[in-house]
C-alpha cells in the first residue's frame, strides 16, 4: 500500500518501474507468495502506464488502485562510480499531491492478506492506524 515510481535513466533511454511498495509486491510473488497486490495511485502519463503494464505482466493485483490526472511519480537518475545517483524527482507526482485515504471497502480488501507493507515515501502515515489484520488486533 503506497508508492510506485519510475526511475528514469535518460543517458541510456530506459525507465525502470518500481517504488518500495511495488518492489515488495513483485519480489514477494517471485519468492512464492500465493497472492500479491499493490494498492496506490497512478498518474495518467506514459510512466504510469509502464508501471501498470509491468504489474499486470507480473500478475500483481491492482484492483484497488486509482488513476488521477497528472504525472506519475518519477525520478531522474544516473550512475556514478557504480552507484545510483538521484538527480531530481517530482516528489511522488499525483501520489504526493493526493494522499490515499482508505475507506471501509479498502480495509475489507486489505484484511484478505497476511501481510501489509508500506514505505516511508508512500504518504500513507495518516492511514496506517486503520489497518488491522484479520487474524488479530495487531496494527501493521
Amino acid at each position: 500500500f503506497g508508492d510506485n515510481v519510475v526511475d528514469k535513466y535518460e543517458h541510456i533511454s530506459t525507465m525502470y518501474p518500481g517504488g518500495n511498495c511495488v518492489n515488495v509486491a513483485v519480489y514477494a510473488k517471485m519468492n512464492g507468495a500465493a497472492r500479491c497486490a499493490y494498492m496506490g495511485y497512478f498518474g495518467t502519463d506514459a510512466e504510469a502506464e509502464h508501471v501498470m503494464e509491468t504489474l499486470a505482466r507480473e500478475k500483481i493485483e491492482t484492483v484497488k488502485c486509482r488513476q488521477i490526472g497528472g504525472p506519475n511519480g518519477c525520478s531522474v537518475n544516473t550512475i556514478v562510480d557504480g552507484d545510483r545517483v538521484f538527480l531530481h524527482s517530482n516528489e511522488g507526482g499525483v501520489r504526493g499531491e493526493h494522499p490515499y485515504v482508505l475507506d471501509r471497502f479498502d480495509l475489507e480488501y486489505i484484511r484478505q492478506f497476511d501481510i501489509v507493507h508500506s514505505g516511508n515515501y508512500s504518504f500513507t502515515e495518516e492511514e496506517l492506524p486503520k489497518i488491522r489484520l484479520g487474524r488479530g488486533d495487531g496494527i501493521l
